[in-house]
């Protein structure tokens, strides 16, 4: 399971709002998008959104998750909470590689509204520990990954 942690930072005096706006996310259109899991955490001034997928590309799934409807609308019901760190309205995803459609985002003039996975503050497993299984260097997109790290981005989590 890959697993890509999306980091943004809370508005000031806006936890408690953002901890009820972030429990209307459309689960029933996730798994459609390619994301199997959600999980969030809040505190310390920042907001992390951890979304896993099976899929082994990360950047497809990023294109359908951004390109769902109802992922805008709980967008909008965090915009008013997160001070940075995700995209303004009406801004699409896409890869800025020439591998997926679409690509080349950060040379084409044709798409001025739109971010990509390095534009986006995305962090992956890098090292994980457990009593059961040891440590794993999990691998960040690909960069030694082992134990099932996706060369498309993300990392999977150690059985």
């Amino acid at each position: 399971m890959n697993r890509i942690a999306w980091v943004m930072q809370i508005r000031d005096g806006s936890e408690g709002a953002l901890r009820e706006a972030q429990t209307s996310i459309p689960a029933d259109v996730l798994q459609g998008a390619g994301i199997d899991g959600v999980e969030s955490f809040l505190g310390s001034g920042y907001f992390l959104l951890v979304l896993e997928s099976g899929k082994q590309d990360f950047q497809a799934t990023m294109r359908r998750f951004f390109d769902e409807p109802a992922v805008q609308g709980f967008f909008d019901k965090l915009r008013p909470h997160v001070e940075s760190g995700l995209p303004a309205r009406n801004v699409a995803y896409a890869a800025a590689d020439d591998k997926h459609p679409g690509g080349n985002a950060l040379e084409s003039r044709s798409s001025p509204h739109t971010v990509t996975s390095a534009a986006l503050p995305l962090a992956a497993s890098a090292f994980c520990w457990t009593a059961e299984g040891g440590t794993a260097n999990t691998g960040l997109g690909g960069r030694g990954a082992v134990r099932g790290g996706s060369v498309h981005g993300g990392s999977s989590r150690p059985a």
